[in-house]
């Protein structure tokens, strides 16, 4: 008498579906990891976001700018243009000592004239801001 031996019916299901559930899980957790910075060689430059942030800025779009801002900082802590975009954001939302003491920052780290030049403009705004500023609030001696 010959004996036949049968595997269990599940199994072939099982080793079908088995790497097709590994590829979705690999998939799936890949997904959630940290989002990988991607960098695009002349668009990924302090400089270029700092030109953007500058253009969000004039265009009202000021936490794009910001956004912008940080990235520069984020490739170059030390870049003083970027310092100067977020001061000026500080001093058109209203905070205009703490745009000065970003300026200052901004101030220590220029390097190059065309730093120094970014910094005495952002200085210049920054004056020009608080000065309107003065001008609309109400002064106490007014009748």
């Amino acid at each position: 008498m010959k004996m036949i031996f049968s595997k269990p019916a599940g199994h072939c299901l099982f080793r079908k579906i088995t790497p097709i559930f590994l590829a979705l899980m690999t998939i799936w957790l890949t997904g959630c990891g940290p989002e990988a910075i991607v960098l695009r060689s002349g668009l990924d430059t302090p400089a270029q976001h700092v030109a953007n942030g500058n253009r969000f800025l004039k265009n009202g779009k000021t936490d794009a700018a910001i956004r912008e801002f940080n990235r520069a900082l984020e490739l170059a802590p030390n870049y003083s243009p970027a310092y100067v975009g977020l001061a000026i954001v500080k001093g058109q939302n209203g905070d205009i000592e703490g745009g000065l003491s970003l300026m200052d920052k901004a101030d220590k780290l220029a390097k190059t004239k065309a730093e120094i030049q970014t910094v005495d403009t952002g200085f210049c705004t920054l004056y020009r801001l608080k000065r309107q500023r003065l001008r609309n609030t109400p002064s106490a001696a007014a009748p």
